[in-house]
């Protein structure tokens, strides 16, 4: 169990909040909540592995270093899984309100996906290959990810307003 398992999960959360989200389907909710207990626990197993491992006498400068970025990488990717899991909050929402995500949401949701697999192929290859040009796609992508974020939080306050 490794970081493999956590970036797994999570592609396979993203996955499940698509079908949510787009068509209103929740027959998956509650494997997207297993998915989502999973996540948690890799990232408290491998956090503390890590934690346990930094402490160790000996290491290498280098060997503190990629025990930081390990650290930094998991907890990351475990933030990533609570964003899926508010915006499937969102979506149980807007189900109970009779409501759904507009035709913009959806289409900004849409960019995410494609987003955030990109982010995730760069971040790979920064990681595995210390590809830095890839690490700086990856800072590129995080901010326009963070724009179709900021587009969706603005559609969900104006369905707010609605009600």
């Amino acid at each position: 169990m490794g970081t493999t398992a956590i970036v797994s999960a999570i592609l396979t959360l993203l996955a499940g909040i698509g079908i949510i989200i787009t068509s209103q389907d929740f027959k998956e909710r509650g494997l997207f909540d297993k998915v989502e207990e999973k996540i948690n626990f890799i990232n408290r197993t491998l956090v503390d592995f890590v934690v346990r491992l930094s402490e160790k006498r000996g290491l290498s400068e280098h060997d503190h270093l990629y025990l930081s970025t390990t650290y930094r990488t998991v907890r990351d990717l475990e933030r990533i899984g609570d964003y899926a899991e508010n915006i499937a909050e969102y979506a149980d929402a807007l189900q109970e309100s009779g409501q759904r995500f507009s035709d913009d949401a959806l289409y900004e949701i849409s960019q995410l996906k494609i987003l955030i697999h990109q982010l995730y192929d760069n971040v790979c290859s920064a990681y595995r290959d210390e590809q830095m040009e890839s690490l700086e796609k990856a800072n590129v992508i995080e901010e326009r990810i963070a724009d179709h974020l900021i587009n969706v939080a603005k559609t969900i306050k104006s369905l707010r307003k609605e009600r």
